[in-house]
């Protein structure tokens, strides 16, 4: 054999051993990454799982209290079943009733809303807000009302209510109705209509 031959033969022996250092290196370079990417992940779970711990622990406090002394409460809806619509005012269940008709945006709106709420009579009282939307075709703004009292809410549309008014109904029929501020009061706190 020749030189060239030799060298040209070591040199091929060198590329081979080269291209196999090369791919054992890339292999150990791929497990490394692999490795690497492995304990990132851990890393980021231990992470995760701390922040969840504290957040249960200090910001919730959830978990991890050790005593079992849990407090719920409860903030319960009131519902005033004494404010109606216009509308339903001769449509109670009761046979015997009262309906207060008043602005509650006026200023005296506080003294009818304690007749109401302070009324202790054996038949029950309801109140109507005319500054509602849903009631304003029954309420006179300009004080223009008709004397007349109407047999029926439908009459009231017409008729409109003055602000305050007073209305006992019987069977679904109104039978008396006051306008006075001191006749509203005295019907009330005497508890029963003449």
């Amino acid at each position: 054999m020749k030189k060239k031959d030799i060298k040209d033969t070591k040199k091929t022996k060198e590329i081979k051993f080269e291209t196999k250092q090369l791919k054992n290196t890339s292999v150990d370079h791929n497990n490394s990454v692999v490795v690497t990417f492995i304990i990132a992940l851990i890393v980021i779970a231990v992470l995760v799982g701390g922040l969840y711990y504290v957040n249960a622990k200090f910001v919730t406090k959830d978990k991890y209290q050790g005593d079992d002394t849990t407090t719920t409460t409860t903030k319960e809806t009131s519902y005033d079943d004494t404010i109606i619509l216009a509308d339903d005012a001769l449509k109670q269940k009761e046979k015997e009733y009262m309906v207060l008709f008043f602005d509650k945006s006026k200023d005296d709106s506080s003294y009818y809303s304690s007749l109401v709420s302070g009324y202790k009579g054996d038949s029950k009282i309801y109140s109507v807000d005319l500054s509602s939307k849903m009631n304003e075709a029954y309420y006179a703004k300009d004080g223009n009302v008709n004397e007349i009292m109407p047999e029926n809410m439908e009459g009231f549309k017409t008729a409109k209510i003055a602000n305050p008014t007073l209305i006992k109904v019987k069977k679904g029929k109104i039978v008396e109705m006051k306008r006075n501020k001191q006749d509203i009061y005295s019907a009330i706190a005497e508890v029963k209509f003449n």
